[in-house]
């Protein structure tokens, strides 16, 4: 039985589809790729000067990105998984969970 070679994708600044050699890499190299994107936490807690890291321009300009990316993908017959939370752990456990290989 041939072993199925499973990716994980993580997009962090560099949301395109198109012209992406790391991207292009990984999924010439594997059967199944998960596509994700991690939403740090800390992002959203309140500074000293009682106002979020995250501003609201700059955040509505990461919720339109990532809807084009997921409408992308599902062009491409793929979803986009979004998770909040600290990428190191949440990676990891994707990893571990889903046997992922590349």
């Amino acid at each position: 039985m041939k072993q199925v070679n499973k990716g994980l994708f993580w997009f962090r600044n560099d949301l395109r589809l198109e012209d992406n050699p790391a991207l292009n890499s990984l999924c010439n190299n594997c059967d199944e790729v998960a596509f994700i994107y991690v939403l740090d936490s800390e992002l959203f807690k309140q500074t000293q000067f009682a106002d979020s890291r995250l501003g609201n321009p700059r955040w509505q300009f990461i919720k339109e990105s990532l809807d084009d990316l997921q409408q992308q993908l599902a062009f491409q017959q793929q979803r986009l998984i979004i998770i909040v939370g600290k990428a190191n752990q949440l990676i990891s456990a994707l990893i571990d969970a889903h046997n992922i290989s590349h």
